[in-house]
């Protein structure tokens, strides 16, 4: 910052520090105009100041005389301003009229007489016009000072910044108004930042107002959002609300009219009661259909009664399984038919994920490896053209449902989730159903008779849960077309049945690592069509049925672990058509003889190895 330059006083040309004293009031005795001002006191009739001139020019101290033109010793002491005034371009007194008339008169007493004239004249204009020139350098020296101030220390307080006024006892009562005049302009008018200070006064106003405009809207606009939201998860009773508008209220009584003895599970005289309990996933999912979703809003007739039934269905099975955190939301809730609630790919695909339909129809829903998690609602019996259903690997957890309304129903997958209980015993109505996969969950008990039912039943994988029991003779008889039977990994006991020996169309038999026991029926030697045959870590006995040679498909058979004996060269090592045989065929003592098997273990089904 450039330094504040020093203004001029007028007083003698010098600069004035800011430390200095302020100049005393005007006297003729230590100042006079300059020459160079225009002195409005000398105003009267005649030239006074030529007057003047003369009469100065030849008065001077008693005894003194003086020659034309020559300067009283008394005025060469005084101040140049002084000087400059009384000698300015003086005529000889010989050459000037009015010394002639004044020759003979008392030169001593004309002048005391003009002196005090003059004196008396100049001192009221003089005094208005040293006050104003004060007050001005009063300011300039204020100013001057300030400048100084900020630039050696910017955080100095405002009092260490104004500069120190004159005791009363040595400034007038004029120089205080005018110096009160002076700090009063200063402190209205002093810059922060380079803007001054009624200005910021002004800014931060503005800028407040413009904050509290903001805030307010920022707060209008989440409330209405909250009220919004709020509104939204709210079902309208039965019964008229003043919440409630007439359309939503219309809307929900037609819905509720077309499906509610549809959907509803509940036994009483009432169908809503099912939607009273605003915690459960019914109540949300009607709540969607009659007041969130938009599809078909204007035209309510123009969707079929079905059509209606399915997106609620879905609606139970997203706000049940925790939809909002799925991995892939698969446009579930979206205002467009259910049949585009999927990821766009065929549902041939194996990649296949969502809702699809035939004929308008939802006939397949497919959620694999989804984040779905929760119990599966019962309300998926609805969907009663179904025809595939694949939940695998989930977390999916509770009881299985009976789904016993999907007749259409071929395909249920459920494998990988945490399912626990039975096997309900709904599910052998389920008579259109060809592939049944439950493996790798939590459930229990024995395997249900009624499953008998189940005659276009082709895959049944019941493997990794904790079944136990026998298995059912009668069971099998009627499971005719069967093709894949897996029971790994349960605790299934007592013997095998010989009823198995019924599935003719048998392809692949695990029975490996549960609890059975007994000799190995003879009767599976009828599995003509059997190529994998797994019985390892059972606790059988006996040796193998020659039947078993009769087992011209089989490619597979492990039976290392148990506690069967016996030699099997001529059952399987006559031929080459068993290409992965496993047996206890090493150790002490020997328990299988077998030269061709491709593994060998040791009696206790451990430490296998590759017979080469």
């Amino acid at each position: 910052m450039k330094s504040p330059t020093r203004r001029s006083t007028g007083n003698s040309g010098q600069s004035t520090d800011p430390g200095e004293e302020p100049p005393q009031p005007y006297s003729p005795v230590n100042r006079m105009p300059d020459p160079d001002e225009e002195l409005s006191l000398f105003n009267s009739d005649f030239d006074e100041e030529a007057h003047v001139r003369a009469v100065m020019s030849m008065t001077a101290p008693r005894g003194e005389r003086l020659t034309p033109g020559s300067v009283p010793a008394h005025i060469q002491s005084g101040q140049q301003e002084q000087d400059s005034f009384y000698l300015e371009e003086a005529e000889p007194a010989n050459e000037n009229p009015i010394v002639a008339q004044l020759a003979h008169d008392d030169v001593d007493d004309i002048a005391a007489r003009v002196s005090e004239r003059l004196e008396r004249r100049m001192t009221e204009q003089l005094k208005r016009e040293v006050e104003a020139r004060m007050a001005l350098e009063r300011s300039n020296q204020v100013m001057a000072e300030q400048l100084a101030a900020n630039e050696r220390a910017t955080t100095e307080s405002y009092d260490e910044q104004v500069p120190p006024r004159q005791p009363p006892s040595q400034t007038s009562e004029i120089q205080q108004a005018e110096e009160a005049l002076v700090l009063e302009d200063y402190d209205d008018n002093f810059k922060v930042c380079g803007v001054r200070r009624t200005c910021w006064g002004l800014i931060l106003t503005t800028v407040f107002l413009l904050m509290v405009g903001g805030l307010t809207s920022f707060l209008l606009y989440f409330t209405d959002n909250e009220t919004s939201d709020t509104s939204q998860m709210e079902i309208p009773e039965p019964t008229v609300s003043p919440t409630v508008g007439f359309s939503t209220q219309s809307r929900w009584l037609e819905i509720m009219d077309r499906i509610g003895p549809v959907i509803s599970t509940d036994s009483s005289d009432d169908p809503t009661s099912i939607f009273r309990d605003q915690s459960t996933a019914q109540y949300r999912a009607f709540n969607w259909l009659a007041k969130t979703d938009e599809y078909g809003a204007n035209d309510l007739d123009s969707i079929s009664d079905q059509e209606l039934v399915d997106r609620y269905a879905l609606a139970v099975l997203y706000y049940a399984d925790l939809g909002m955190t799925w991995k892939k939301q698969l446009n579930f809730l979206e205002p467009v038919s259910v049949c585009r609630w999927n990821n766009g790919i065929d549902s041939k695909d194996e990649n296949a994920a969502g809702v699809y339909c035939a004929e308008n129809e939802v006939t397949f829903l497919q959620i694999v490896d989804n984040g779905l998690k929760g119990e599966l609602p019962s309300e998926l019996g609805l969907l009663t053209n179904l025809v595939h259903l694949n939940l695998d690997r989930n977390v999916l957890f509770g009881e299985v449902p009976g789904l016993a309304k999907l007749k259409a129903l071929e395909v249920l997958w459920l494998s990988s989730n945490n399912f626990v209980g039975n096997i309900p015993a709904e599910m052998a109505q389920l008579t259109s159903l060809a592939s049944l996969d439950l493996e790798d969950n939590s459930l229990s008990g024995t395997l249900p008779f009624e499953l008998a039912s189940l005659s276009n039943l082709f895959f049944l994988g019941l493997r990794l849960n904790s079944f136990e029991g026998e298995l059912p003779d009668q069971l099998w008889e009627r499971l005719s077309n069967l093709r894949f039977l897996d029971l790994e990994a349960n605790q299934f006991q007592k013997t095998i049945p010989s009823q198995l020996g019924l599935l003719t169309g048998l392809e692949s038999l695990y029975l490996e690592k549960n609890r059975f026991t007994g000799t190995l029926p003879s009767e599976l030697g009828q599995l003509q069509n059997l190529a994998e045959f797994l019985l390892y870590g059972n606790r059988l006995t006996g040796p193998v049925p020659d039947e078993f040679s009769a087992l011209s498909s089989l490619q597979y058979f492990w039976i290392h672990g148990t506690d069967l004996s016996g030699n099997i060269d001529d059952i399987f090592c006559s031929g080459s058509f068993v290409q992965s045989l496993s047996a206890d065929c090493y150790g002490d003592p020997l328990q299988i003889t077998c030269t061709c098997c491709s593994q060998c273990c040791n009696p206790f089904g451990e430490n296998c190895r590759q017979n080469l």
